[in-house]
């Protein structure tokens, strides 16, 4: 991505969801929209034809897991930023186990999305100090469980 704008993709199963992020993120000189779609196979397809870097995904949206799953086979490298975090049932470790690299809370503002595609654009990490603590504690939970006889 070498100093110029990544390529976002943004994916949510919700159309104002999907067309809101997209929207706003069209206002930002800083990246460049690849486009938007729903939780399913086209929109794989869409993401490889348009050259997507970046992903921002709606974690709420049914299937989101499995779509990341998907994703991250089928298009190596592809850096994934998820949003509404905290209506996911899974754990914040499960989808960083998966890949998932950015993660903006649901109080986050577009700026907070923006600032998440960029460091994850240029190989970084994106999280709130409260999705570290949830991360971190998901971790030692899963140590801790492993030492119990």
């Amino acid at each position: 991505m070498n100093g110029r704008r990544p390529k976002v993709f943004v994916v949510s199963n919700v159309a104002l969801v999907s067309e809101g992020i997209h929207f706003q993120l069209s206002r930002s000189d800083k990246i460049a929209l690849a486009g938007r779609g729903e939780v399913n196979a086209p929109t794989v397809g869409a993401m490889v034809r348009t050259g997507a870097e970046v992903l921002v995904l709606d974690f709420a949206s049914t299937g989101a897991h499995d779509f990341a799953e998907a994703l991250v086979t089928q298009i190596p490298g592809m850096k994934i930023v998820g949003i509404a975090i905290g209506s996911t049932s899974l754990p914040v470790a499960d989808w960083a186990e998966l890949g998932v690299v950015g993660f903006v809370d649901d109080n986050g503002s577009i700026d907070d999305v923006v600032s998440a595609i960029l460091s994850v654009s240029k190989g970084g990490y994106a999280l709130s100090p409260a999705t570290t603590n949830a991360l971190v504690s998901d971790l030692i939970n899963r140590c801790e469980s492993r030492r119990e006889p």
